[in-house]
């Protein structure tokens, strides 16, 4: 796209600032919405796994394994039959999914889920040791799916690629509360307005 005269042309590459219209696939399911529909589930950034550098930013448009298809089919896909998206369930829960990880006593865990409870998130508490490793991608994948708030109590100690993990999972909605001495009654609001989704917020919902 050449923006000074918003013309379009053929590339074999794109260089830094460019922008482009490109078809990817991945080698993992990737869940979201068209940006479109939600623009903080339909974008993403890409990563050189090398040298860990930015190189892209994308907005994404459409699935094209459902746009192939409909074309195929000649139909659209029912509403009824569609999978509610990562997005639908941000709008109606009223926030997006989070990971919060807490150590200390349990209680203090117990405590910081009933304050995000009590402002309307859809919680599920944690128990990280209860956890096998093996199962562990699979669970807290879901819960992010499934629109949770997940708190993960980890009593004491924890290895920092779990954290790395669970962070590469939420991105900017995951919060790191073991390091001790969080004071619960600023974080819990200020972990529910980071994440809080409105009606009105642009980009959040249809337009």
């Amino acid at each position: 796209m050449e923006v000074n005269e918003f013309t379009e042309h053929v590339a074999d590459h794109l260089g830094m600032n460019e922008i482009g219209s490109v078809e990817f696939e991945s080698s993992q399911p990737l869940y979201f919405d068209s940006y479109r529909r939600n623009r903080t589930t339909g974008s993403l950034i890409l990563i050189d796994p090398l040298s860990n550098a930015t190189v892209g930013a994308v907005m994404i448009r459409e699935n094209l394994e459902v746009h192939a298809s409909r074309q195929v089919h000649g139909t659209a896909q029912p509403e009824t039959t569609r999978e509610v998206g990562l997005g639908e369930r941000a709008r109606r829960n009223g926030h997006r999914p989070a990971i919060v990880v807490i150590s200390g006593e349990r209680t203090q865990a117990a405590q910081l889920e009933r304050g995000l409870f009590a402002r309307g998130m859809a919680t599920a508490l944690v128990n990280l040791h209860e956890i096998p490793a093996s199962a562990r991608q699979a669970i807290f994948t879901t819960l992010w799916n499934a629109g949770m708030v997940a708190i993960v109590w980890i009593g004491a100690g924890m290895q920092p690629r779990e954290k790395v993990h669970l962070a590469s999972i939420a991105g900017e909605s995951f919060f790191d509360l073991s390091s001790g001495g969080a004071n619960l009654q600023s974080e819990v609001p200020r972990m529910a307005e980071r994440i809080r989704v409105r009606n009105n917020q642009p980009g959040e919902g249809e337009h």
